[in-house]
């Protein structure tokens, strides 16, 4: 039995192309973004097929988060203010960063107790929190605003944003799920930290986190195409085969999600992949069938892209794959949170896989156009900064203590003298966890 189905692009039958071939080199190991689970990995096509993985989703599904761009400050933007958003609508986005970061920095400290702790931005509920007179991450949030603004000339392309903290500590954390209330300094005040602060501060702690990459990056703003269709070797970033074999071993077999640039131009739009569904089809007769051997094709047979083949292919098989990926949430106007206000997308692709002798997967390629550019995971060791590790920083009243506020703010601690990470942009994780903890008692 078969099925038809359409396939959306064009492919057509050609020779005496360049011969450019598009490897599973180094940088498309896709071992690197599998965690050792202590599970089987194989790269054999076959041998997947028997661990029914052809679909697969994670064990703890990712929490949508929002990306912070610096068009107006990172987490230093007040997004409920309704002075701060008259200035975003009063200019184009591009633009408008140097008046906003007027507004917040002509603002009195001294008005900010009496400020409803809606109306304030994330780096300074933590400023508060920590007692910082000066609010060194809220300025620190806003110098590094502007340092992109003034490398792109005035002219800050409103994709900038924090999606590459974002995706990993919605992969890494826990999710927020309630209000959490804790003391201004050594005052008696008090200030509210909602699910979408916590995530914030998330977030920019992990904009620091170390990464393992598959793939490389398109800075093109748009694809080009060679004279025969294929797809420019510069923005052939993750190969095919690498994709498939991450993404059955990571997702299929480990149940634990990683994280895909889902454009393949200049802009980068990081999401945490959460399921997918792929099935097998006749490379020249676009047929699917319900037998896998049926859908295999020999190489001799298959003369699309035949130049780019790796040498060692015996067989090609196309691919249909359907992913689910978590998405941006713009609402930031909840003070709880939950699964259900998540933000889900889905995105389908067409590939090919090229087989051995063996059927282990040693290449492939695109034969869709919106196919992703690089795909990553966080270091799966617990995130801490220099000296956090093994400290108490809050007391039992919610307190920052002194040896908190050391590493965030500048101080001694042990034998080593700390600059404070709030200067760097950088709001202790461990402080960040605590809040979380907080948010789910």
């Amino acid at each position: 039995m078969r099925n038809l189905f359409i396939i959306l692009f064009c492919w057509s039958a050609f020779s005496g192309e360049e011969k450019v071939n598009f490897p599973i080199d180094v940088e498309n190991n896709p071992k690197r973004i599998v965690w050792d689970m202590g599970n089987k990995y194989s790269s054999n096509l076959k041998e997947l097929l028997s661990f029914n993985v052809s679909s697969g989703k994670v064990d703890k599904r990712p929490w949508s988060g929002y990306y912070w761009p610096f068009v107006t400050g990172s987490i230093a933007a007040r997004v409920s203010d309704e002075g701060f958003n008259r200035i975003t609508r009063s200019y184009q986005a591009e633009i408008g960063l140097p008046y906003l970061v007027k507004y917040l920095r002509d603002f009195n400290p001294n008005n900010y107790v009496s400020l409803p702790t809606r109306l304030l931005s994330p780096a300074e509920k933590y400023d508060l929190w920590l007692g910082d007179k000066n609010f060194h991450l809220t300025d620190s949030s806003l110098k590094e605003s502007m340092k992109y603004f003034n490398e792109q000339n005035g002219n800050l392309p409103k994709w900038f944003g924090l999606c590459h903290g974002w995706a990993p500590a919605s992969v890494m954390l826990d999710r927020p799920l309630k209000p959490v209330s804790m003391p201004v300094g050594n005052t008696d005040k008090k200030i509210i930290f909602y699910p979408k602060d916590i995530k914030a501060l998330a977030t920019l702690a992990w904009t620091k986190k170390k990464q393992r990459v598959i793939g490389r990056r398109c800075n093109q703003a748009r694809i080009d195409y060679n004279n025969r269709g294929r797809i420019d070797l510069s923005c052939l970033d993750l190969n095919p085969g690498t994709f498939h074999i991450a993404l059955l071993n990571q997702i299929g077999i480990n149940k634990k999600p990683f994280i895909l640039d889902v454009t393949n131009n200049s802009e980068v739009w990081n999401h945490p992949v959460s399921s997918y569904t792929v099935k097998y089809f006749h490379p020249t007769e676009r047929l699917i069938y319900q037998s896998f051997d049926r859908n295999i094709a020999p190489i001799e047979n298959v003369s699309l892209y035949r130049a780019y083949r790796a040498p060692r292919t015996k067989y090609i098989v196309g691919a249909m794959l359907t992913f689910n990926f978590v998405n941006e949430n713009y609402n930031l106007s909840r003070t709880t949170d939950h699964p259900n206000f998540d933000s889900l997308k889905q995105k389908t692709v067409y590939y090919d896989l090229e087989l051995d002798a063996n059927y282990n997967i040693i290449g492939g390629e695109w034969l869709s156009s919106n196919y992703p550019d690089f795909a990553w995971i966080p270091a799966r060791e617990t995130h801490h900064v220099h000296g956090e590790k093994g400290v108490t920083l809050v007391d039992q009243d919610g307190r920052v203590n002194s040896a908190g506020k050391a590493l965030a703010l500048g101080g001694i601690l042990g034998q080593y003298k700390y600059q404070g990470f709030s200067k760097y942009n950088m709001p202790l994780p461990s402080l960040v966890r605590y809040l979380i903890q907080e948010s789910r008692k």
